[in-house]
């Protein structure tokens, strides 16, 4: 049975979830992803990994993707970047 304990870890890993969340350089916006990747630490804990992506300069970009699918984008849905209850609901539909 110990070999199944191996394929279960190796499972659970490759079930893990990826929050990316890609913010504008330029304008200050670190906050913002701050906010969200606290928050989504204090609701999902360690089952969710987080990844912040600062662009280079100024481009007005918000977005976050769960697993490299984007749920929730400043420029491409009119989500507001300080919305960070907004984000968290959308991580959360998408996990």
């Amino acid at each position: 049975f110990h070999f199944l304990q191996k394929d279960f870890t190796l499972l659970k890993q490759a079930m893990s979830t990826t929050v990316s969340i890609q913010f504008c350089g330029g304008w200050g916006y670190k906050k913002y992803a701050d906010q969200v990747e606290e928050a989504g630490k204090a609701k999902f804990g360690d089952k969710v990994t987080f990844n912040l992506i600062m662009d280079q300069g100024t481009t007005g970009n918000f977005e976050v993707s769960v697993n490299g699918k984007l749920v929730f984008s400043k420029s491409k849905n009119g989500d507001k970047k300080s919305d960070t209850a907004g984000a968290i609901a959308k991580i959360a539909a998408a996990i």
